[in-house]
C-alpha cells in the first residue's frame, strides 16, 4: 500500500455547498462563510446555495463549475493549519460515443453503469481493453466502478472489494445469464470500451453516471472508461482507517 500524500498546506480559496431543501443549512453556511473569511480564505459558494443566505455574500458559481473554482469544498480545521494528511482517489472518465460523436462525456467517483430497460430483453455487452477483446457478457447489466466505488453499488452486485489505492478498474455483470460470467479486475492502463448489441426490438439499455446522470442508448452506441486525469484529493480522518472503516460498515467480526 502506497504512503498517503504529505499535506499540501492550506487552500487558498474553499467551496461552500449545502442541501438547498434544509433550510437549517442557512444559519450554518453563513457562520462558515464568516470563519472563513476571517482566517484570509477565499471562499466560493455554489448558486444554489447562496439561495439559502438572505444576505450579499461572496461569489457564486453552479455545481459543475465548484471543483475548479475551489481547491476544497469540504473543511476540516486541519487543513487550513496546512497539518492534514489527503488521500488521492482515482476517478474514472467516461464518453459515449455516437457515429464518432460524442454524446455524453462525464468524470466519475464511483461507477459508469450500462443496464437493460425495464422491459427488455437480456442484453450482450462486448468488452474490449485497449485493443484487446476481453469478453462478451450476458446479463441485465454492467458496472464499471473504480476503487472508490467497489464498495458501492459494485459490492450489492457481489463485485469485489478493493482498495482505493489500487490502479484498476472493475468489470462487474449483474444477473449474468452464465454464472461463469463473473467479476474481474483489470489494470488501468488502457481504456475499457463497451458495446451493447441493442439490434432487437426488444432490446433497450441505459448508461449512468455515478448515479446522477444518464440516458438511453441508441444500436451502435459505445461507452469508454479510462482512468481521469486528475485525482480526487480527500481529507483522511486521523482517527479512523480505511480498514476501521469496512469493519464498522460491513460489520466484520460480529456475530
Amino acid at each position: 500500500m502506497t504512503s498517503p500524500t504529505p499535506p499540501p498546506g492550506p487552500p487558498a480559496t474553499v467551496g461552500i455547498v449545502a442541501k438547498t431543501r434544509l433550510r437549517e443549512a442557512a444559519g450554518v453556511v453563513a457562520n462558515l462563510t464568516d470563519w472563513l473569511t476571517a482566517r484570509g480564505v477565499g471562499v466560493v459558494v455554489e448558486s444554489d446555495t447562496a439561495r439559502l443566505v438572505e444576505r450579499q455574500g461572496p461569489p457564486t458559481c453552479s455545481r459543475d463549475e465548484l471543483p475548479s473554482a475551489a481547491e476544497l469544498i469540504l473543511v476540516l480545521e486541519s487543513v487550513l493549519a496546512g497539518t492534514a494528511r489527503i488521500d488521492e482517489r482515482r476517478m474514472l472518465h467516461s464518453r459515449v460515443l455516437r457515429n464518432e460523436a460524442v454524446m455524453a462525456d462525464r468524470t466519475v467517483l464511483n461507477d459508469v453503469v450500462l443496464g437493460k430497460a425495464a422491459l427488455s430483453n437480456i442484453i450482450d455487452f462486448a468488452i474490449t481493453l485497449g485493443e484487446q477483446f476481453v469478453m462478451s457478457s450476458r446479463a441485465d447489466g454492467l458496472i464499471i466502478a473504480s476503487p472508490t466505488g467497489s464498495t458501492a453499488y459494485n459490492l450489492a452486485a457481489g463485485g469485489p472489494i478493493v482498495h482505493p489505492t489500487v490502479d484498476a478498474v472493475l468489470l462487474t455483470p449483474f444477473a449474468p445469464h452464465t454464472l461463469t460470467n463473473r467479476p474481474i479486475v483489470i489494470p488501468a492502463t488502457a481504456p475499457v470500451r463497451v458495446t451493447p448489441a441493442l439490434g432487437g426490438a426488444h432490446q433497450s439499455a441505459y448508461v449512468s453516471f455515478d448515479g446522477q446522470y444518464g440516458f438511453e442508448l441508441a444500436p451502435g452506441d459505445s461507452v469508454t472508461v479510462e482512468r481521469a486525469a486528475r485525482p480526487l484529493r480527500v481529507v483522511r480522518a486521523e482517527s479512523r482507517s480505511y480498514f476501521a472503516v469496512l469493519r464498522e460498515k460491513l460489520k466484520w467480526g460480529e456475530r
